[in-house]
């Protein structure tokens, strides 16, 4: 996205906020309750981005900083939040950032006295080996039980192999929407299909005989949490992935 873009895209929501008072409510804070119509049963908190990360950046417009647009700190303000519903907790990882998770994000809650752990964790920027490293993910997931993590990226640049291994290694499943190279993607590129379907295009995709743009995917993935606490990860496709608990049985320890 150009600067101009980003600009004239944060004046519109600016602009519809101005209209909207009753229905405006500010995602931010270390544990900011937000209430949407229709989920009276569900707790919905923000966990991300922390106060003083969203003081900075309004300091940078107010100063006119001409880099407040495109650059890669713009994901210290980025969204992260915690569904709880019938005693499982879930977490949208958004695209915060090791620096909001490790220093300003434990702080808080060594302050407080208690962290997320959550039973299904959708990665931090989609998986990225830096966002989403081990001291990350262990401050976000709880101890034991049914653990999954979810990562949402393309397969190609995300997500990290290492990231997938320590998933596996800790117990915890991982879904991928679309299938890193180490278990057979084989894209150098993902090519863009104008006009064609979302559903045909990913077929096409997955099934090219030329080799270096076959990408396999699972698809959506769906999270289901029934109203006695239990609850389960399905993926669109069923493709085999050998890192998931369920499958530890066939790939013993080396000694």
């Amino acid at each position: 996205m150009s600067e101009r873009t980003a600009a004239f895209e944060f004046l519109q929501i600016i602009k519809w906020a101005s209209t909207q008072e009753n229905f405006w409510t500010e995602c931010a804070g270390e544990e900011n309750t937000i209430g949407p119509s229709g989920f009276s049963q569900v707790s919905i908190q923000t966990v991300l981005p922390l106060k003083v990360s969203k003081g900075e950046y309004i300091g940078r417009i107010e100063r006119d900083d001409p880099n407040m647009f495109g650059n890669l700190d713009d994901n210290d303000i980025s969204l992260a939040i915690r569904f709880s519903y019938a005693g499982v907790d879930v977490v949208l990882g958004g695209d915060g950032t090791l620096n909001n998770w490790r220093s300003r994000r434990n702080r808080f809650e060594r302050n407080v006295g208690r962290r997320i752990m959550a039973s299904v964790v959708n990665l931090p920027h989609h998986g990225s080996q830096h966002d989403s490293a081990p001291e990350v993910l262990e401050n976000l997931f709880t101890i034991g039980g049914d653990r999954y993590g979810v990562t949402s990226a393309n397969g190609h640049s995300h997500p990290s192999q290492d990231v997938i291994e320590w998933l596996s290694k800790q117990g915890i499943s991982p879904f991928c929407t679309n299938l890193m190279p180490a278990c057979g993607a084989n894209a150098s590129k993902l090519f863009a299909m104008p006009g064609i379907s979302p559903e045909l295009a990913a077929i096409l995709r997955q099934t090219a005989l030329s080799g270096g743009v076959i990408q396999p995917c699972q698809g959506d993935i769906t999270l289901r949490i029934e109203s006695a606490g239990n609850f389960a990860v399905v993926p669109q496709h069923s493709s085999f992935c050998g890192y998931r608990s369920s499958f530890a049985s066939l790939f013993p320890a080396g000694p």
